[in-house]
């Protein structure tokens, strides 16, 4: 009752149980921890785990639904920079985490770095998320169009409420899998995006779904929830990012760590040279000299502010 509106857990605890640790966190809290005292029933506060930050200034992470353009409802996460009109706003959809995992309603760093520099933030739990129920879960198996499209359409939601600029509209893809389906419906909705971002991104189906490199249950796994590329007849085996080079018509902004060369490394260069060769205005940045995954994200989050501003200013 005293944390309400918060998500709280118990940490730790006495052995009589009588005595608590409590963290609780919400969306512009990245975690406050409490003493709580069940026999005084008594709360207070031990420490903020990132005392600088002022929840006042944090960004809002608003709950969002809407209709995928095959009727299909999509849940989401919109935040809004504070202190700015609320219309006509430049958004960033980031596309990150694992193939099937989910957002949630958390203080996330990456959409207070850009919400604080005044772009709309939305994150898409598209079909195929865990946390909607198996049936939801399951409209993603085999069915990577409809999962990128749920992207798409979760930035056309946004423009047709008046919250954001047609013109404004970006693409953000934070991590293999997550820039793999980036680049994809960078591709296939050509038109939504004004530019687009993707980290350390996959390029290439057959190099990921690959006998040769995985077996038994992962494989089977893969064949059953994403398809089989190196199958002319299945519609995975099209959908690979080197194959869809021309139709990728938004600037483009691809970095990678440079000093432990991730097993895709080669892969992501010759699509890199694709796009250039294709004529596309595209960026390769693979300055970084932290391990794959980088020890300091903060570099790549200010180089990515940097083209976006470039391309979508916050500000005109």
């Amino acid at each position: 009752q005293a944390l309400r509106g918060r998500v709280n857990m118990i940490t730790s605890m006495s052995d009589d149980l009588q005595k608590l640790v409590i963290y609780s966190r919400t969306d512009r809290d990245p975690g406050t921890y409490y003493y709580f005292d069940r026999e005084k029933q008594a709360l207070s506060e031990l420490m903020k785990s990132t005392p600088w930050n002022k929840e006042g200034q944090m960004a809002k992470m608003r709950p969002i639904k809407y209709k995928a353009r095959d009727g299909v409802l999509i849940h989401g996460y919109l935040s809004l920079p504070v202190d700015k009109t609320q219309t006509n706003l430049p958004l960033i959809v980031i596309k990150d985490g694992g193939f099937w995992s989910r957002n949630t309603w958390y203080y996330d760093r990456a959409v207070q770095f850009f919400a604080h520099r005044g772009y709309a933030v939305l994150r898409v739990n598209e079909r195929g998320s865990s946390g909607y129920g198996d049936a939801f879960k399951r409209m993603g198996y085999q069915n990577i169009e409809a999962r990128v499209a749920d992207l798409a359409d979760g930035a056309k939601w946004a423009i047709s409420k008046g919250i954001v600029d047609a013109d404004r509209v970006a693409l953000l893809g934070d991590g293999s899998w997550a820039g793999l389906m980036s680049l994809i419906t960078l591709a296939k909705d050509s038109d939504v995006w004004a530019c687009g971002v993707v980290r350390s991104p996959r390029t290439d189906w057959n190099k990921v779904i690959d006998p040769k490199i995985t077996k038994g249950d992962s494989m089977a796994r893969y064949y059953e929830r994403m398809g089989d590329p190196a199958n002319p007849s299945d519609p995975i085996s099209q959908l690979s990012p080197i194959q869809l080079v021309d139709e990728i018509k938004a600037p483009l902004l691809v970095v990678e760590t440079s000093k432990t060369k991730p097993d895709h490394y080669t892969y992501l260069k010759k699509f890199v040279k694709a796009l250039e060769d294709s004529g596309s205005t595209v960026e390769f940045n693979n300055k970084y000299k932290q391990k794959y995954g980088y020890e300091v994200v903060g570099q790549w989050w200010e180089d990515a502010a940097a083209f976006l501003e470039k391309h979508m200013p916050a500000n005109r």
